[in-house]
C-alpha cells in the first residue's frame, strides 16, 4: 500500500445474505436446514430482525416433532412463532416473504454460512479494536496496565499480552 492509497473497506455484514440463509431454510431441505442449525449462532446476524427470526426459526426446529407430526418451518409457522415471542411487527410477514423470495435454492447454505461466520468475526475483531482503542487513549493508561484482551469465535482466537512482552519494543514507552 502507498501513501494516500485508498482502503477499500470490508463491510462487517451482509444483510442479503442474512435474509438468503433465513429463506433457504423456508425452502425446507432437511438437511439444509439441519447444517444451519447445527453452525448457525445468533451473533452471526447484524441486524436485530434476523436474529428474532433465527429464535423464532430455531424454537419451531428444535420442537420439530409434535405429537408425532413434523412441524414445518415455513413464513406462516414463523410469523405464529414471531407472536408468541413478542417479536411480532406490523411488517413482520412482508420481511419473511422478503427472505423466502431471496434465496433460489437451499443447497447455497454452506457458502451463505461462510459468508455470515466472515462477516461476524470481522465485525468482532473491529469491536475489539475499538475497545482497545478506547483502552489506549485513556490518559492513566501504561504499558503495564494492558495484560490482556481476548476474541474468540469459533475460528478466530486473538490473544494480546503485556506490551513489554512484544519484541523490538515496536510500542515505544508511553
Amino acid at each position: 500500500m502507498f501513501a494516500g492509497e485508498a482502503i477499500e473497506a470490508t463491510p462487517f455484514y451482509d444483510l442479503e445474505c442474512e435474509m438468503a440463509v433465513l429463506g433457504a431454510i423456508f425452502i425446507n431441505v432437511p438437511e439444509m436446514t439441519d447444517l444451519a442449525m447445527q453452525r448457525l449462532r445468533p451473533h452471526w446476524f447484524h441486524n436485530p430482525r434476523h436474529t428474532e427470526i433465527f429464535a423464532a426459526i430455531r424454537a419451531l426446529w428444535q420442537n420439530r416433532h409434535n405429537d408425532g407430526e413434523i412441524v414445518r418451518i415455513d413464513t406462516i409457522t414463523v410469523s405464529h412463532q414471531l407472536r408468541r415471542l413478542g417479536a411480532w411487527r406490523d411488517d413482520s410477514a412482508a420481511h419473511l416473504t422478503g427472505c423466502a423470495q431471496s434465496c433460489p435454492t437451499a443447497y447455497a447454505m454452506p457458502s451463505y454460512l461462510k459468508i455470515l461466520d466472515e462477516c461476524a468475526a470481522r465485525r468482532q475483531l473491529h469491536e475489539l479494536g475499538i475497545a482497545l482503542q478506547s483502552h489506549a487513549s485513556e490518559p492513566e493508561t501504561r504499558r503495564t496496565d494492558v495484560t490482556s484482551a481476548q476474541l474468540t469465535s469459533n475460528r478466530t482466537s486473538v490473544e494480546l499480552k503485556h506490551l513489554h512482552d512484544c519484541p523490538g519494543q515496536a510500542f515505544g514507552d508511553f
